[in-house]
């Protein structure tokens, strides 16, 4: 039996983050307890003390309970999407604004904790991975840290394959997002500057966004803070666009968002496959 905790799964909220923890758990047999982080208790940890556990996002955990677990023998794995251990969940923006981040402080300390007596630790992106590396020495020396990257299920990526590609036009998609730190602002600029044919787009059905993918030349995406491993990005690589960065999407650079669609595609299974033979 497996348990797993998070601030919401995929049926409360559809993110990024929920939707590769459904990915990942779609992907084993064997009996999943979901549990919320709000209703994570002592009596819930002491029920199923003798399984293993899986965290993703736990900002709703009490700090008591995450102060008792790691003063357990608890079986826990640790999947790290964003940043946990900064109380914006943007630690660079932190420290332009406030001149430091969290790491001395109390939430830093104790996610930093967490993460260091998990059995095993997965982030995002090999960038996620050096920033939490350079900001908590004590992580470098985890003998069982990984970067699984964002995952998609088995039905996503047969959509993915079934849409047409092969009938571009010259229009490079910009999303409209509500968080400014997402760059559409800069991203418009970037268009206007080098005289791209751009469009927004935003609040349309999933399947729409995809289809906009296949049938457009590129996907301009310049977040103005870190961005650990942001799914549009690979959905727009696999439909056939040019996708424009920058480094704040911190797995820009790995080898495998470099590479074809099938490369792409194997990289998911394989590090999905990775992960429950590791854990």
């Amino acid at each position: 039996m497996i348990i797993v905790v998070a601030d919401f799964f995929a049926a409360d909220l559809v993110g990024g983050a929920e939707l590769t923890t459904e990915a990942i758990l779609e992907a084993t047999d064997k009996p999943i307890v979901k549990i919320l982080s709000r209703d994570l208790t002592l009596d819930v940890i002491k029920k199923y003390e003798n399984e293993k556990w899986i965290f993703g996002n736990l900002t709703k955990v009490k700090t008591q309970i995450l102060d008792y677990i790691l003063s357990s023998s608890l079986d826990y794995h640790m999947i790290e999407y964003d940043y946990k251990c900064c109380i914006m969940r943007l630690p660079e923006y932190h420290k332009k604004v406030s001149g430091k981040c969290c790491s001395e402080e109390i939430i830093g300390k104790t996610i930093s904790a967490f993460f260091s007596n998990a059995k095993t630790l997965w982030f995002m992106s090999q960038g996620q991975k050096n920033w939490y590396d350079n900001e908590f020495p004590v992580l470098k020396d985890h003998k069982n840290s990984y970067v699984l990257s964002s995952i998609f299920d088995k039905q996503t990526i047969s959509t993915l394959a079934e849409l047409d590609c092969t009938n571009k036009n010259d229009v490079y998609l910009i999303q409209k997002h509500g968080s400014r730190f997402k760059g559409t602002k800069e991203s418009v600029k970037y268009a206007q500057d080098n005289n791209l044919n751009y469009e927004l787009f935003g609040n349309i059905a999933y399947k729409q966004v995809l289809e906009k993918f296949a049938e457009s030349r590129g996907f301009i995406f310049l977040p103005t803070e870190f961005d650990t491993c942001p799914r549009v990005t690979i959905e727009a690589k696999l439909l056939g666009c040019e996708v424009i960065t920058n480094d704040n999407v911190q797995h820009r650079n790995e080898i495998w968002f470099n590479s074809n669609s099938s490369v792409l595609v194997s990289h998911m299974q394989e590090r999905l496959e990775f992960f429950w033979n590791t854990i």
